[in-house]
């Protein structure tokens, strides 16, 4: 499998009058033509999309230690760098039952880059539960839309196909 750097993947629709990022992740993704995205919606309009790697172990985490990439709505945390050489490391929140904040499973789940060292195939689904950006410099660029237009809602679908393609026949 090769990595789909350079290509900008299409945009998903935004929901208008909302300003969030919407994962779309591929229920079976069988080839890296086939893109993870991570659309930035502000104010209804796409203003950036970038392609994301999700976990080697699927989707819908449950618990703490799965490996699983969530599915829902979630909240952001605030953009910091992370301790684990992966650029900025975004928190993926979510609120239990008396209301605080806390990282989904009992561990910090978010969106970050890849190591150094994968810099430029971080769109494979290698993480333990986290998105990761392809690179760092969309890892920067994300980081720093997030800050400068307070986006602080994560929405994460499960979807048959990546926005823009269509299914043989259509």
């Amino acid at each position: 499998m090769s990595s789909s750097i350079g290509k900008k993947p299409p945009a998903a629709q935004c929901e208008p009058d909302r300003s969030y990022l919407r994962a779309d992740l591929l229920e079976n993704r069988t080839s890296m033509s086939q893109m993870h995205t991570l659309t930035v919606c502000s104010d209804g309009q796409a203003i950036d999309v970038f392609s994301i790697g999700a976990a080697r172990a699927g989707l819908g985490k449950q618990k703490w230690g799965d490996g699983k990439t969530p599915i829902g709505t979630f909240e952001l945390g605030q953009p910091r760098p992370s301790s684990s050489n992966y650029g900025m490391f975004i928190p993926i929140e979510w609120r239990d039952a008396h209301g605080r904040r806390t990282p989904i499973g009992g561990a910090p789940v978010g969106i970050h880059g890849p190591k150094v060292r994968f810099d430029g195939v971080g769109d494979l689904d290698w993480t333990e539960g986290c998105l990761s950006t392809a690179t760092r410099a969309d890892n920067a660029e994300l980081s720093k839309l997030i800050g400068d237009r307070d986006i602080r809602v994560l929405e994460i679908h499960v979807v048959s196909r990546s926005p823009g393609e269509t299914k043989t026949g259509d």
